[in-house]
Order: structure tokens, then C-alpha cells, then sequence
């Protein structure tokens, strides 16, 4: 079974959820913060999040964009076995070492 959301991006962009029998994918594409990301990923057997940043989104690309934190919030609120983060994830000034 196949299940999409619409979630905020620079473009259009469509989250998915497939599931079968035996496992459940979550998987984002590149987004900004959603309400839904919990309800796509819940209970998945892995969630593939985008975050482009470890702490801090730059204020312009702030509703477009994810950073690593909020994705692992999202995974524990959803109830998720595993994250995976596949986007490079970018400097951020909050970073030690703006890493």
C-alpha cells in the first residue's frame, strides 16, 4: 500500500509511506517542518528524513528545510525503529565547530 502527503518545500513535493506485511517505509524527500511527518512515519520499520541541517535552519529557508534534531524528534513522536538521514547535511553556525 501507498500513502502520500503533500509537505512544504522550495517546490512541490510529496512525502511517502509504503507499507506491506512485513515493513513499513517512511520517506520525506526535502521538506520543511510539517504537523505530518509524525502520522506518515508512524511506527515505520525505517523513516528516510531530509535534513539539510544538524541545528539551525537559516530564517529564509526556515519553512522549506529540516535540521537533523527536528527529523529524530519526528521519528520518536512517530514511534519509528529506525531513522535515516540520506541528505547531506549542511554547516550549521549552531554546530561546535560549524559542523
Amino acid at each position: 500500500m501507498t500513502d502520500t502527503w503533500l509537505l512544504p518545500h522550495f517546490v512541490p513535493n510529496a512525502g511517502l509511506r509504503l507499507s506491506t506485511p512485513e515493513a513499513v517505509l517512511a520517506y520525506t524527500g526535502d521538506m520543511g517542518p510539517s504537523p505530518d511527518i509524525p502520522r506518515l512515519a508512524r511506527d515505520a520499520d525505517l523513516l528516510l528524513s531530509e535534513a539539510t541541517h544538524l541545528h539551525q535552519v537559516p530564517t529564509a529557508d526556515a519553512p522549506y528545510l529540516l535540521t537533523a534534531r527536528l527529523a529524530g524528534r519526528y521519528a520518536v513522536q512517530a514511534g519509528a525503529a529506525r531513522l535515516l538521514l540520506p541528505h547531506r547535511v549542511g554547516r550549521s553556525a549552531s554546530a561546535p565547530g560549524g559542523v
